[in-house]
């Protein structure tokens, strides 16, 4: 019989929708519990979907009600999202949330799945490897000169894909910033940790290591803190260890995802963060040698771990539309050029997945006309004030 999972989401994100075909492949029923208009829906690897909201506590309460009229139990529940993750560890009391966290609740704090600051103390806690950092709160102050050197990262204590991420480079910026902030709140503060980013995507089974892969972020789509749009797959070694650790303290188990700062020059990996749900990378990591839907397919069969690892080291791989989009944005007439001619590129396009192609394709051309416009408008206003 099939592996049947079952895919919640209450934020509509590209990267996911790329999982279905990543799972159908080997097999996998792939059920969706979603917004009817998110991208994943529109994918025909999909087998049922069922509708919810984009609202996480809406979405939270079909999917208990959901989960308690299945006749047969899903293998797997892939939390999709962290605003949902946070809804299910703030329910962590009751069983069905606390039976969804990807890891070990005896173990870690659930807020461990969507806090900041949360993982902050677990890593403090275990003498993990992480920037010289502290906690401000809205109601207390320390004085930043004595402990850090400026630049500092500032990370609000919830946020994805580079939301609530700033620099520091100032003790003005930082009181500036605190006077700000909402009564209650705390946000992190962090050393900057000069060298590259490196993004490792991992399979756990119950705090073992199955699989993983390792790539820099060579550009991300908008802000310097957001997502990746080219990665740079390599080989890093040192990182084995680091899994085993993490696992162990925590249980994780599932598709996860960990940020490092790669020191350069002395190759110290620093742990930044970790995402309790399925990345990007998840879904692309074939064509480097690591297949997750064909690994997660005997880890639910109960086989051991197939011991794949990266075949191929420095290899370039651009996301799409993610780096089409970038493009736009950036108005890199280069990149739009590469993605538009050259043959090599098209190959990273969902062409096995129409209906997501068609969709991917009226969005960018929408966004491309868009900017466009807004160019050509620009520069009449400026030949305007000029004459």
């Amino acid at each position: 019989m099939d592996h049947c999972i079952l895919l919640v989401l209450s934020i509509d994100r590209i990267g996911i929708g790329r999982l279905p075909r990543a799972l159908k492949r080997h097999g996998f029923k792939v059920d969706i519990l979603a917004a009817p208009h998110f991208l994943i829906c529109s994918s025909r690897f999909v087998d049922t979907r069922y509708e919810s909201s984009p609202n996480p506590e809406v979405t939270a309460n079909r999917l208990r009600d959901h989960l308690a009229v299945q006749l047969r139990p899903y293998d797997l529940v892939v939390i999709g999202d962290d605003r949902l993750l946070e809804v299910l560890a703030r329910r962590a009391g009751e069983p069905w949330a606390r039976a969804l966290l990807p890891f070990c609740v005896e173990q870690v704090d659930p807020a461990c799945s969507f806090s900041k600051l949360a993982f902050f103390e677990l890593c403090k806690k275990h003498n993990l490897t992480i920037p010289v950092s502290a906690v401000i709160r809205a109601d207390t102050m320390i004085d930043p000169q004595k402990e850090f050197q400026y630049p500092l990262i500032l990370k609000k204590d919830t946020g994805c894909s580079g939301n609530g991420i700033c620099e520091i480079n100032s003790t003005e910026e930082l009181v500036a910033y605190h006077h700000g902030m909402p009564k209650g709140t705390a946000c992190l503060i962090q050393q900057k940790v000069l060298g590259r980013n490196l993004t490792v995507d991992v399979l756990f089974e119950k705090g073992s290591p199955r699989a993983w892969t390792c790539s820099y972020i060579l550009h991300v789509q908008n802000s310097p803190f957001s997502a990746s749009a080219v990665r740079e797959y390599v080989n890093v070694p040192e990182v084995a260890p680091i899994l085993g650790q993490l696992g162990l303290l925590t249980g994780a188990h599932g598709l996860l995802g960990l940020d490092f700062i790669h020191e350069q020059p002395s190759g110290r990996l620093v742990l930044l963060e970790w995402n309790c749900r399925p990345t990007v990378g998840h879904t692309i990591a074939m064509d480097v040698g690591v297949d997750f839907g064909l690994e997660l397919k005997a880890m639910l069969a109960k086989k051991p771990a197939l011991k794949q690892r990266q075949t191929k080291d420095r290899t370039i791989q651009p996301l799409f539309p993610e780096d089409l989009n970038r493009a736009i944005s950036n108005k890199d007439w280069r990149g739009i050029l590469r993605w538009a001619l050259l043959p090599q590129y098209w190959r990273y396009m969902p062409w096995r997945d129409f209906p997501q192609m068609r969709w991917h394709f009226w969005h960018t051309l929408r966004r491309f006309g868009s900017r466009l416009w807004r160019h050509a408008n620009s520069s009449k206003g400026k030949g305007s004030r000029e004459s």
